[in-house]
């Protein structure tokens, strides 16, 4: 037998049934169905129909062991840490975002006797991920109780505290994941800022890098995707440029994660701009991506730019140092672009010549 979490809210019928003995089986029915719990049995005659009314009643007797504190009287039942383990609650999602393949969380409970609490888990073991966190059983009570009576629709797994707790086991899987297995993952309806370290575009037709940016932010569901882009700076394009689709590539350097995100824009997606703001947005995008460790040709160039975020972080246009300050920024970026053009003339100039038979 299993119940579901958004029949927390409804517990408070049964314990206001004190006669469950004098029942009979249509009643027990009515309770249970409002309780959300579907029993799947088949009898065949009267005995087997009085084993069914004993099974009902067993266990809603069973259910009021569960942890209700009676507003009239002040007086609170105690989880019967047996039935922790029956609560079943709903799902979350992760987006595999090399992939594009979607990955199902459970979430599960079990008590633990011996040590007087209750195990939340999320899992996956196709993809061996598990992540547990215990909580005391009075916590887990408490918990509960708020399911119970602060909203009479609420399930357990919109409980503020509850909820906590699964976001810090969902986002430590996907550290986990990214750290361990190389493995990017995005949390269904969760928005990711990337922002330690500088953004490049290139331009995909021409081989040339025509702009940097500051930061970018992304978050999947079950059927979109979308990134928004933020700081953008362009040489020799201009931002209706940055529509036009299988052209540009936004690659994130990104020095707090040693990786390279690129975002890109194909023949499905959506692309919108806004100038006087500085921002671009890509919805439906396709994802690559790669390392960025120390010994990347971009890396300590990379470092540098960041570091001049500071220049202009806090600084408003009407300071008397906003221009001057504005300008080094600038050219931080631009020497970024100015290095990747002469890097690809060098790389122009070795293949022309690596072509070239010379005779003796």
């Amino acid at each position: 037998m299993y119940f579901s979490s958004d029949s927390w809210g409804k517990f408070m019928p049964v314990h206001m049934h004190s006669d469950l003995m004098g029942m009979d089986e249509d009643e027990l029915s009515s309770i249970l169905k409002r309780l959300n719990i579907n029993l799947h049995l088949h009898f065949e005659n009267e005995k087997d129909k009085e084993i069914n009314v004993k099974y009902m009643k067993d266990l809603l007797e069973g259910l009021r062991k569960m942890p209700v504190l009676n507003p009239k009287t002040g007086e609170q039942d105690h989880v019967d840490i047996n039935l922790v383990e029956k609560i079943i609650v709903d799902p979350e999602y992760l987006k595999d975002m090399k992939t594009n393949k979607e990955i199902k969380l459970d979430i599960k409970l079990a008590g633990e006797k011996s040590s007087n609490s209750v195990h939340l888990s999320v899992l996956n073991e196709n993809q061996g991920i598990q992540e547990t966190e215990s909580i005391s059983l009075q916590t887990f009570e408490e918990m509960l109780f708020e399911a119970i009576h602060e909203n009479k629709d609420q399930k357990l797994e919109e409980v503020k505290s509850f909820k906590e707790i699964v976001s810090i086991l969902i986002n430590r899987a996907v550290d986990n994941s990214r750290e361990n297995k190389n493995q990017l993952l995005a949390w269904f309806s969760h928005d990711y800022v990337l922002d330690n370290g500088i953004g490049i575009i290139r331009d995909m037709k021409t081989d040339q890098e025509i702009g940097t940016f500051e930061s970018i932010k992304y978050a999947f569901d079950l059927h979109d995707s979308v990134c928004n882009i933020d700081g953008i700076l362009l040489y020799g394009r201009s931002f209706s440029d940055l529509k036009e689709k299988d052209r540009f590539d936004f690659s994130f350097y990104s020095i707090k994660h040693k990786k390279i995100f690129t975002f890109l824009a194909n023949k499905s997606s959506h692309i919108s701009t806004l100038e006087n703001k500085s921002t671009a947005s890509i919805e439906r995008f396709k994802f690559l991506s790669g390392h960025f460790y120390e010994d990347h040709q971009y890396y300590q160039m990379i470092v540098e730019a960041e570091s001049e975020k500071d220049l202009i972080k806090d600084i408003k246009q009407v300071h008397p140092l906003y221009a001057s300050q504005m300008e080094r920024f600038r050219k931080s970026r631009l020497l970024i672009l100015e290095k990747s053009k002469q890097k690809q003339k060098q790389k122009k100039l070795t293949s022309q010549f690596s072509d070239i038979e010379i005779d003796f």
